[in-house]
């Protein structure tokens, strides 16, 4: 498993927009409207987080994953890759590459976190399998 920026792997843009065409809508928590592909595209030239990698194994993009300066992870892998140990692999070598930064009272935690829809099963499965713990249960007003 090789990891790259995504901005600057050749495949990195349409890997994470085909990602994003691919999210199971129970897994959808940041929008709930699908943005353009311009949008998107310079969503992802923004750099928007610590670091947004491209999955890579034997050469085929198979995902993304990314830490946020919040110590956020996320997880993505194309579907005709997914159920094949990937997403473990990329989550354990990430956390065990990447510390957390520091913890900063109202601004981020001192550990690592994964924001989960209710509705995403197989991430919160994923992510227990792991040794992630529950945390919390968000409310949204509106939207």
């Amino acid at each position: 498993m090789i990891f790259s920026d995504i901005r600057f792997n050749p495949d990195g843009p349409a890997l994470a927009w085909q990602l994003l065409l691919e999210r199971p809508a129970e897994a959808n928590i940041s929008h709930s409207v699908l943005p353009t592909p311009e949008e998107h595209a310079k969503f992802v030239a923004n750099h928007p987080y610590r670091i947004w990698l491209a999955i890579d194994v034997d050469g085929v993009s198979v995902g993304a994953i990314y830490l946020s300066m919040r110590n956020e992870i996320g997880i993505a892998i194309l579907e005709k890759h997914r159920r094949k140990g990937y997403a473990s692999e990329a989550i354990e070598s990430i956390l065990n590459s990447y510390p957390p930064l520091p913890g900063e009272p109202g601004m981020r935690n001192r550990w690592y976190i994964a924001n989960v829809s209710q509705n995403n099963v197989k991430s919160m499965k994923l992510f227990a399998s792991l040794g992630a713990k529950l945390l919390n249960v968000t409310y949204q007003f509106g939207g």
